[in-house]
């Protein structure tokens, strides 16, 4: 995704909800606006290497209103594929018993 004129990878995963937990002082958990934005933050940060300051962040967000639709149409792909995956791993499990 590019923010502010720099490409940036997104990645949801352990990563990017212990960098959550880290900033928000509070268990995982997703259920106001302010934890949406906190959350596509992580996964920007959750990519070693990457940094953007959080004010930069939110102002370009506010610019790009879009972007958080966008962000969330990723976590949905993201959530689906870690599902369908789950559910192999536990077909196999039972293949395998």
């Amino acid at each position: 995704m590019e923010i502010l004129g720099k490409n940036y990878e997104l990645k949801y995963g352990l990563r990017a909800q212990f960098i959550f937990e880290g900033i928000t002082n509070k268990s995982f958990e997703i259920k106001t606006t302010m934890d949406q934005y906190i959350l596509f933050y992580c996964c920007i940060l959750a990519v070693p290497g990457q940094d953007l300051e959080f004010d930069e962040f939110i102002d370009w967000c506010d610019e790009n209103p879009d972007a958080l639709l966008e962000f969330s149409e990723y976590i949905e792909h993201e959530l689906t594929k870690r599902k369908k995956f789950a559910g192999d791993k536990k077909k196999e499990g039972v293949e395998n018993n």
